[in-house]
């Protein structure tokens, strides 16, 4: 009978040990949680450039939406304003006289619809793309331009 009353004191004592470690370990565990949901919660990365001086055309919608696409694209953003600078003057409306191309990017019709004249974050949105999917190349033309000449 004393040890029948021994075990189930024991049994009892281990069950007790084992949930109350599991609760310390869970309250230890909530830290380290929440680091790791701050790390997902979004970055206003727009707050870490500063808009340059030869990019005033472009409105300050566009200027947040070309920053976010260009960090979640992993997209060179100096490499891509250099090339809307040289092929745009920063101007969202820009037309070139000779050809389709027309806004940030100065995009031909030939390589998307030709809805991507009348909206300036499509035309971010490509330029962004065909530059993280293609390289510079679609900008050769005027590499003297935005490569420094090089």
């Amino acid at each position: 009978m004393v040890i029948k009353n021994i075990s189930r004191v024991c049994g009892w004592f281990l069950a007790q040990t084992l949930m109350l470690l599991i609760l310390i370990l869970a309250v230890a565990l909530v830290p380290i949680y929440e680091d790791k949901v701050k790390c997902k919660e979004e970055v206003d990365i727009v707050s870490m450039y500063d808009k340059p001086k030869r990019l005033e055309k472009m409105n300050d919608e566009d200027w947040r939406y070309f920053i976010e696409r260009a960090y979640e694209l992993e997209v060179d953003v100096e490499l891509a304003e250099d090339i809307i600078m040289c092929e745009s003057g920063g101007g969202a409306w820009a037309k070139n006289a000779s050809s389709s191309a027309h806004g940030y990017f100065q995009i031909i019709d030939s390589t998307v619809l030709s809805t991507v004249r009348n909206d300036p974050q499509l035309n971010l949105e490509v330029g962004l793309r065909l530059l993280k999917d293609s390289g510079s190349g679609p900008w050769n033309a005027s590499k003297s331009c935005w490569s420094g000449g090089t």
